[in-house]
């Protein structure tokens, strides 16, 4: 007597339960770091917090590309001259466009690696006072401004956990150039000139998907 096999069992990897073709829009808040100085200041502050917001279209599994926005602080520089003082603040506000790669990526956890590269315009904030002279007191002014856009090119690496199947939170350490103006800008104060910055930041962000 001939016993009928028995069906063979194959394992099988449960389905993904993440967005198969995910656009994730992310917002990022942190610091930045510019290490290095502008000239002309008595005292100088070169740490700024930093908020974005980032959109990625997943070309791939292993491949993204977006857009950022960013508005970073530059830290702040302060002088004074006698009766003569400014304190001006400086921004910037970026635009640039992006693309990450994820060497590892799974249903919990992904790591990447970025590069961006935009335009970025540089504003001021500056307060002080003027001296007229040995027969009036100082005058107290106030002014702001925007400069032209300028050239950024930025690069970090970066991790995501994912809290659910559509929600992560990413951390990131990035670097960015911006050639940024050292002119006098609208008559107000002179720009910081070419700078680094080094940044750090949390986001938290939701995988749409695009896939039916």
């Amino acid at each position: 007597m001939i016993w009928p096999a028995e069906p063979k069992h194959q394992s099988a990897e449960p389905p993904s339960l993440r967005a198969h073709s995910p656009l994730t829009l992310e917002g990022r808040l942190g610091f930045s770091i510019r290490p290095d100085s502008g000239a002309g200041f008595d005292h100088e502050s070169n740490v700024g917090a930093e908020l974005g917001l980032s959109l990625y279209l997943q070309l791939k599994r292993e491949l993204a590309a977006g857009l950022e926005i960013e508005r970073a602080s530059l830290g702040r520089g302060t002088a004074i001259n006698g009766l003569d003082s400014v304190g001006v603040d400086y921004t910037v506000s970026s635009a640039m466009l992006g693309i990450r790669a994820y060497p590892k990526r799974s249903e919990l956890f992904d790591v990447f690696v970025g590069l961006q590269v935009g335009v970025g315009i540089q504003g001021v904030s500056a307060a002080g006072t003027a001296n007229n002279g040995a027969l009036l007191p100082a005058s107290a002014y106030s002014c702001g401004a925007a400069d032209a856009p300028a050239f950024q090119l930025g690069g970090g690496v970066g991790a995501r956990l994912m809290l659910s199947p559509r929600w992560g939170l990413s951390a990131r350490i990035n670097g960015t150039g911006r050639r940024l103006s050292g002119d006098l800008i609208e008559n107000c104060a002179q720009g910081i000139g070419t700078a680094t910055t080094l940044s750090a930041g949390l986001g938290l962000g939701y995988d749409f998907d695009l896939e039916p």
